[in-house]
């Protein structure tokens, strides 16, 4: 989904002053993860403060809303991934960075960021192609 820019400027207030922001998860980049569906909590943080593995809400140029794993900053250009992504997203700047994730709710569950699943994803790059064959399949 598109946002305009006065759209990112209202969640990025409404992070700011409530100190989180709930969002439902579309798409399939962090399956399986974060599946369609799931309300996803974010905090504001500091972009000194994002670790690697660590889920964060940003927009892209064009627009959109995405929430992918973070895997490295150069000269203020961060580098983004979803886990069942073969490639990593553009470059993001620190003024497109809105939230850090902190819990996922699904079916009336509330899970916290998974340190196993991070370490997986970050340190078995296949498991992405292995993730992105079974969604293909699944829509087959």
């Amino acid at each position: 989904m598109l946002f305009d820019q006065q759209t990112i400027n209202l969640l990025q207030n409404v992070i700011k002053r409530e100190g989180k922001i709930t969002l439902p998860a579309t798409g399939n980049s962090m399956f399986p993860y974060i599946r369609r569906g799931d309300s996803c909590t974010f905090i504001p943080f500091e972009p000194d403060e994002l670790k690697r593995g660590d889920i964060a809400l940003f927009h892209q140029i064009d627009g959109r809303l995405v929430a992918h794993r973070f895997f490295y900053v150069h000269h203020d250009q961060y580098l983004f991934k979803g886990d069942s992504n073969q490639g990593f997203d553009h470059v993001v700047a620190k003024e497109q960075l809105i939230g850090k994730l902190v819990s996922i709710k699904r079916n009336n569950r509330l899970y916290a960021p998974s340190a196993i699943w991070k370490m997986m994803i970050l340190n078995v790059p296949m498991l992405s192609g292995m993730i992105r064959l079974y969604i293909n399949k699944r829509k087959c």
